[in-house]
């Protein structure tokens, strides 16, 4: 067996996971040195949340993200990549579409999956 121990990607050491039902409220500017934020309940309104991390917490654009609709149901599942600047031309949805109900994953974790 072929060891993989120095190709692997670091470990991300730390993650804050938040609901994505109260953008408004949520104090965004506390994930400012968060490797990676997983967003709960968040499909509505992803833009907005990626708006609020990039103008409010400074995030960067091109800092990855992924979306994972209905995680675990191998029928039904279906992820997307991207980033935070680009995730709205990269969706890509029917009209009949949705996101819901998805897990967003934000960072570092992104990008040693990727």
């Amino acid at each position: 067996m072929k060891d993989r121990s120095n190709s692997l990607p670091p470990p991300v050491s730390s993650f804050s996971v938040v609901s994505g039902h109260e953008v408004s409220s949520t104090n965004w500017v506390s994930f400012r040195d968060t490797p990676t934020l997983v967003v709960l309940m968040g499909g509505r309104v992803i833009k907005e949340i990626c708006g609020k991390l990039c103008l409010e917490a400074g995030w960067a654009e091109n800092t990855p993200l992924a979306i994972i609709r209905s995680a675990g149901v191998q029928s039904t599942q279906k992820v997307w990549k991207s980033t935070i600047g680009s995730i709205e031309k990269d969706l890509n949805l029917a009209e009949d579409e949705k996101l819901s109900p998805c897990v967003i994953v934000i960072g570092r974790a992104v990008s040693a999956a990727m």
